[in-house]
């Protein structure tokens, strides 16, 4: 099941995204979590993704749980860089447009210098650091 408003299409859990993909391809924006068959219908259609923070934030919440210290460190400053972000949103319209829209790409550049810097050795460390830079124009396509 999906929905479809002007240029947004929002797929719930209960779709299967690749089969539509296949039957009618279109140019959409996608909102999805990072689940593997919405970045397949992503990949087989001409649909523009927008991924869900949602389950990122809880990711970089784990990293900061974590028991090593370096590993913990990083999600914690990761954690930052994603809250300063979140603080700037609800700003739209109270600044000027240009102030904002600087403002955002500068939080997007400080959380992908966040994600790549002082990397501790950890599979889940590497596995964020490379979602966030390769999947970037579905996490940042709000601006």
């Amino acid at each position: 099941m999906f929905a479809k408003t002007k240029n947004i299409m929002v797929f719930f859990s209960t779709m299967t995204p690749t089969k539509c993909a296949i039957a009618s391809p279109t140019k959409y924006e996608t909102i999805s979590d990072f689940y593997s068959a919405y970045r397949t219908y992503v990949r087989l259609s001409l649909a523009k993704p927008q991924y869900s923070w949602a389950h990122l934030i809880r990711e970089v919440q784990y990293l900061s749980g974590r028991t090593v210290k370096k590993v913990s460190g990083y999600g914690h400053r990761l954690s930052l860089a994603v809250q300063k972000m979140f603080s700037t949103i609800p700003r739209r319209g109270k600044i000027l447009d240009r102030t904002w829209f600087r403002r955002m790409y500068c939080h997007r550049d400080e959380i992908l210098k966040v994600a790549w810097r002082r990397m501790p050795l950890d599979n889940a460390v590497a596995n964020m650091a490379e979602r966030l830079w390769n999947y970037q124009d579905g996490y940042f396509s709000i601006y």
